[in-house]
């Protein structure tokens, strides 16, 4: 499976995140995650896909559920073992580049595997039953990155220049 479009979205979003200075992530607006976590919930949900990915190579069963990469207290302890915004930076690379190339081994047959998958953003459920894997993935690499690109661009420059 062609992973070119993740590695894309990833590099833009740590494009805009190395623009960001210190004074820019002190205070997102009211109900909005800071800067930090919208880095370790990316960082995070790879991994969880990377390692769903593996099982699915694998060939083993399994169930996919965003609720550990929505989790404050994770996303507080990942930003805390980071230590700092280029950790994070680094992090959102390496589990990026895992993903991306264990996309790229997934034949296939295995990229149409059903996996049941829950996905909730913002209090909602967005998917919640069994989807071809392929289609979790090409969300994560044509939707969800790139949605939290604009995230921290907001965040960084809130009035848009």
């Amino acid at each position: 499976m062609d992973a070119t479009g993740l590695r894309d979205a990833h590099d833009h979003l740590l494009k805009v995140a190395g623009r960001c200075t210190d004074w820019q992530r002190l205070a997102p607006p009211q109900g909005e995650w800071p800067a930090e976590f919208v880095l370790a919930h990316v960082a995070h949900n790879d991994a969880l896909l990377a390692d769903a990915t593996e099982l699915v190579i694998a060939g083993s069963s399994l169930t996919f559920d965003n609720a550990e990469a929505i989790d404050g207290d994770v996303l507080l302890d990942i930003v805390a073992k980071t230590g700092g915004w280029d950790g994070l930076c680094r992090l959102v690379r390496l589990n990026g580049e895992r993903l991306a190339r264990l996309t790229e081994e997934l034949t296939p047959a295995q990229a149409m595997t059903p996996v049941p998958s829950k996905i909730v953003d913002n209090g909602e459920v967005r998917m919640d039953g069994p989807v071809p894997w392929a289609q979790v993935l090409e969300i994560n690499a044509s939707f969800h990155v790139p949605a939290h690109t604009r995230q921290l661009e907001e965040l960084f420059d809130p009035l848009g220049g």
